[in-house]
């Protein structure tokens, strides 16, 4: 999952350095770094203190540009909701899990993802 540009964006917003956001997050530079330049997948606790770091919440590091909020659908409101009522362990497997999906099928590209029904 990539959450560089996010980070950049918020950065930017707070008017911080990369060193100012790795000293207050409690990581180090070049982990930062790699973060924010995609070269490594941060664990959900690593993007939570990136998150409050920079005065936001660590969902909006993780959204990809999109459509806003409004526009999703019942389907993908129901899963964010999902997603925030997991405990910490519970999100890491689904972002885990999400991760390897998305290297597995958005790459195919033969069937576009928002065309794609849940299936019981």
């Amino acid at each position: 999952m990539k959450i560089g540009r996010n980070i950049q964006h918020f950065l930017e917003r707070e008017g911080l350095s990369q060193n100012d956001l790795a000293r207050r997050a409690h990581i180090s530079q070049s982990g930062l770094s790699s973060i924010i330049n995609d070269q490594v997948s941060p664990k959900i606790d690593t993007v939570e203190d990136i998150a409050a770091a920079l005065n936001c919440d660590f969902v909006d590091l993780l959204q990809v540009p999109g459509p806003a909020a409004s526009e999703f659908t019942p389907q993908e409101r129901d899963i964010i909701r999902d997603f925030r009522a997991l405990n910490h362990q519970g999100k890491e497997y689904v972002l885990q899990s999400l991760a390897m999906a998305v290297q597995l099928y958005i790459s195919r590209e033969s069937v576009p993802v928002s065309n794609v029904e849940a299936t019981n």
